[in-house]
C-alpha cells in the first residue's frame, strides 16, 4: 500500500473472542490482526485462531477501506464542477449518436417501403411510415423495430383494410349519431333564418 497506517482499532469483541485461547494461539492472533491492519499482510493461520480471524477480517476490511478512502487526494469544489461538465458532455454526444441511429434507422425503414407506393399509395405509406417511424422515449428505436413479428405487406394490407373501413363509416354515416345530426340541422335552419 502507499501509505502506512500509524494506529487501528481494536474492538472489545475481538478482546473477548481471543480472551480465552491459549497465550501462543492469542499472541499469534494478536499479531495477524495487527499485521493485517497497520500493513495490509494476512498471516498464515490454522485452527482456531484462522477461525477467529475469518470471523474478525470483514471488520478489519471495512476499517482498512476507511482508511484507504481517508488518503485520498480530496477534490475541491471547482474540480468537482470541472468533472461534472465533462460528464455531462458525454452524455450529449450519447444523445447525438441516439439520434443518428434513429435517422438511420427512419431512412431504412422509409427504403423498405419505397417498393409498396404503386400497390399501396403514397397516402397510406405516408400515414403508416408516420406512426411505424416514432422512436421510443429512450429514442433508441422507432416503433417497428419494437415489434417481435413484422411482415410489411401483410402490416399495409391491414393498414389499408383499417383505413378504408374508417372512410366507409364516415360516407354511410356522416355524423355519428342522429341526435347530432338533427342539432346540426336544427343550427343551419337557424341560421338561415337569421340571415333573411
Amino acid at each position: 500500500m502507499a501509505k502506512e497506517r500509524d494506529s487501528f482499532i481494536f474492538y472489545r469483541s475481538f478482546f473477548e473472542a481471543i480472551s480465552e485461547l491459549p497465550d501462543k494461539d492469542r499472541l499469534l492472533l494478536f499479531t495477524a490482526i495487527s499485521e493485517y491492519s497497520l500493513n495490509f499482510k494476512e498471516i498464515q493461520l490454522t485452527g482456531i485462531p484462522k477461525t477467529i480471524f475469518i470471523l474478525i477480517k470483514p471488520q478489519l476490511d471495512a476499517n482498512n477501506k476507511r482508511f484507504m478512502n481517508g488518503i485520498k487526494p480530496k477534490i475541491k469544489a471547482k474540480d468537482k464542477q470541472t468533472i461534472s461538465k465533462n460528464e455531462a458532455n458525454n452524455n450529449v454526444n450519447e444523445n447525438v449518436n441516439n439520434n443518428e441511429n434513429i435517422i438511420k434507422y427512419q431512412k431504412d425503414f422509409y427504403n423498405l417501403l419505397t417498393p409498396f407506393v404503386k400497390e399501396f399509395g403514397k397516402d397510406i405509406i405516408r400515414e403508416f411510415y408516420d406512426y411505424w417511424s416514432e422512436p421510443n422515449k429512450s429514442k433508441t428505436k422507432i416503433r417497428q423495430q419494437l415489434e417481435r413479428t413484422w411482415d410489411t405487406k401483410r402490416r399495409l394490407q391491414r393498414w389499408q383494410k383499417n383505413s378504408d373501413e374508417k372512410n366507409r363509416k364516415f360516407n354511410n354515416k356522416g355524423f355519428e349519431s342522429d341526435s347530432t345530426k338533427r342539432t346540426i340541422e336544427s343550427t343551419v335552419r337557424t341560421l338561415r333564418e337569421e340571415s333573411q
